[in-house]
């Protein structure tokens, strides 16, 4: 892993952020708590470090090595966003384990329109009025990962593409530190 990252950033640093990830879960589960179902679900995602909103461009931060940090850019893709009710949960996933190009997201921390993501309830979920289970996917489906080039979320645009071979960047986190002595 520390040759992915760049500007001297620790490994430390990269499990820190990992947390975001496992905020989404938090964020994620409050929704499923609503009485009245609706037609369609917003996740709204909140990027979060060390139990506070993530803020971008300022030495906010320190790793466990007493190291001060920024970031400067946090990207991700979200695909095969589910809104489920249990009961039908099993049949569901074994039926729709792929991802469209249309299923997945770009979330930005830049930019907050991004991690506004709409999920709609499958059918048991709106014949029961209950939704208990939201599933995605932190990542690109393999199919669409391996099917080069394509639109949308997935435009090479939009920096997630590898340059150097054919696929995309599932998370990108970039930043600074004072102290790296790193070139770039």
């Amino acid at each position: 892993i520390p040759d992915a990252l760049c500007c001297g950033m620790t490994w430390r640093i990269v499990r820190r952020f990992l947390c975001v990830v496992v905020c989404f879960y938090g964020v994620l589960s409050a929704l499923l708590h609503t009485a009245a179902l609706a037609q369609r679900i917003i996740v709204n995602v909140i990027p979060v470090v060390s139990g506070a909103p993530l803020r971008m461009d300022t030495l906010a931060y320190t790793n466990a090595a007493g190291e001060r940090y920024s970031v400067t850019r946090f990207r991700l893709y979200m695909s095969g966003l589910h809104a489920s009710n249990s009961n039908a949960a099993k049949a569901r996933r074994a039926a729709a384990n792929r991802s469209s190009a249309a299923d997945v997201h770009l979330l930005d921390a830049e930019d907050a329109s991004s991690l506004h993501v709409e999920a709609t309830p499958d059918a048991a979920a709106r014949n029961t009025g209950t939704v208990d289970e939201i599933r995605f996917d932190i990542g690109v489906d393999a199919l669409l990962n391996c099917s080069g080039v394509q639109e949308g979320a997935l435009d090479p645009i939009n920096g997630m593409f590898w340059s150097w071979n054919t696929g995309y960047i599932f998370l990108k986190l970039e930043g600074f530190s004072p102290q790296s002595t790193a070139q770039g």
